[in-house]
């Protein structure tokens, strides 16, 4: 079990210290073993809550027909970069441009991951596995919270029922001895505990587990978890927060951890942004860049290249992803806005020649325009799943969805995705719409998880509304 790290994220969303209590009922002790809780609308006992888990556990697993159709087209990559090559005969004075975006469709066509829902499903069962073994069959922790923040209609919901296709002969088997609750709010019901002035007639720790399919940058979870990070030594140790999250990035990592304390299984794959993944590429993939730019090297002495090597990835990050904060390569560039004097400066220190200088400069001078069209920023995360591709603000939506590219016009868009057409009516929409991300109604694959029709007792439940709500009038 990994503890995370504590970093800064500067653009993560800062809750409040102070946590609603209005939700909290009495309690009282039983059995020696965790609490009845009476009357609060946090925590359902999990016997309780277990029919829903039931008459729903077939329907959560995605038709076979839809698994692991959505790769990547065959030749899909090609074609971009035949219209790249296309858009820029006899622009001779922009074949720096046309060579950075090659490079960056090399790159897309490296980095991105496909995840099927069966690959997914494995990740999700080695989790559930350390649960077992770490918290349901260990000893320190006698009360289990389940936590599926906010409505059923959420990943959170679905990927608790997932979850609970592994676990549930495991907690029925534990029940007598530990108690085992499910909640909608983890902040609330961390406070509960933490709050309790008979806390320490609690025997064992309280193991408190968030569900999530994918965590990207880490925001949604940083609202939803109670910030511990300042809390007495003795309470991290006693109420600990564990992610049941298969797949994370490590810009989320970073994030979680600037106010909050919690517990990665090790299982956990842990995913790099585009920021990270652009440097590991390009780093790995240097044979490639120079002979794409082999104008810049010819001639260039083996540790001069290097340097330039270096600035060439740098240059290339700073237009194409619009990073702030770019990666220096043991330079002291902090910020893209410096890039124009360090240059001048670099230019000095190796005495290149005209030509190599225009070079460089030309790589800085990109449009912006152009590059935004491949909507890619820094803290984006090149990852999709069968179940759902996220958002524009998360990964490469638009790209995979609608192949959309620097050099695109009105007649270009095609899909990468296999499974995935692009209608006349689509390439009309998205012709005038310059928005980041692809509408609800225009996603493919569907999100798989909001599609389905959960039931209790054969009524059809609101999916608007929290686990909880269910089980109290």
């Amino acid at each position: 079990m990994t503890l995370l790290k504590s970093s800064h994220k500067k653009n993560i969303i800062h809750k409040k210290k102070t946590i609603r209590k209005k939700n909290i009922r009495h309690k009282k002790k039983i059995g020696g073993n965790g609490f009845v809780i009476n009357n609060s609308k946090l925590f359902t006992p999990y016997m309780k809550f277990r029919p829903l888990f039931v008459e729903n556990k077939e329907k959560i697993f995605m038709p076979p027909e839809q698994i692991g159709i959505h790769h990547f087209k065959e030749h899909a990559f090609d074609k971009i970069r035949k219209k790249i090559e296309a858009s820029y005969v006899g622009k001779s004075q922009q074949d720096i441009e046309k060579k950075v975006f090659l490079l960056f469709v090399k790159y897309l066509e490296d980095t991105i991951r496909y995840v099927s829902f069966d690959e997914y499903l494995k990740a999700l069962e080695k989790v559930s596995q350390e649960i077992k073994e770490k918290i349901l069959d260990s000893s320190e922790y006698q009360t289990i919270i389940l936590c599926a923040q906010d409505k059923i209609s959420k990943s959170n919901f679905w990927v608790l029922l997932l979850c609970l296709t592994f676990l549930d002969e495991d907690i029925r088997r534990v029940i007598p001895s530990k108690t085992v609750y499910v909640s909608n709010d983890i902040s609330e019901a961390y406070a509960f505990f933490k709050d309790n002035p008979k806390k320490t007639e609690i025997n064992g720790k309280v193991a408190f587990i968030y569900f999530d399919d994918m965590s990207y940058s880490g925001e949604q979870i940083s609202m939803a978890l109670p910030i511990n990070k300042d809390d007495n030594q003795n309470d991290i140790d006693n109420f600990v927060i564990f992610l049941c999250v298969s797949f994370i990035s490590s810009t989320a990592i970073n994030g979680i951890n600037v106010h909050h304390t919690v517990s990665l299984f090790d299982s956990t794959i842990k995913v790099k942004s585009n920021k990270e993944q652009i440097v590991k590429w390009c780093s790995s993939n240097e044979s490639y860049i120079v002979e794409l730019f082999s104008t810049l090297f010819h001639g260039i002495e083996n540790g001069q290249k290097k340097n330039i090597l270096s600035l060439l990835i740098s240059c290339i990050y700073a237009r194409l992803c619009g990073i702030k904060d770019t990666h220096n390569y043991k330079s002291n560039v902090t910020n893209a806005d410096n890039y124009n004097g360090y240059i001048k400066k670099f230019i000095r220190n190796y005495d290149l020649d005209e030509e190599k200088k225009q070079i460089l400069l030309a790589i800085l001078a990109i449009n912006n325009k152009k590059s935004k069209a491949f909507y890619c920023y820094d803290s984006l995360i090149p990852i999709y799943f069968d179940h759902k591709v996220a958002d524009g603000i998360s990964t490469f939506q638009k790209f995979l969805r609608l192949g959309e590219h620097p050099t695109a016009n009105d007649n270009d868009f095609e899909s990468m995705l296999e499974n995935c057409d692009v209608t006349e009516e689509l390439k009309t929409k998205y012709k005038i719409d310059k928005r980041m991300y692809v509408s609800p109604e225009d996603e493919c694959p569907k999100t798989f998880y909001k599609k389905l029709e959960y039931t209790l007792e054969g009524k059809v439940l609101n999916t608007e509304e929290h686990i909880n709500a269910f089980f109290y009038n």
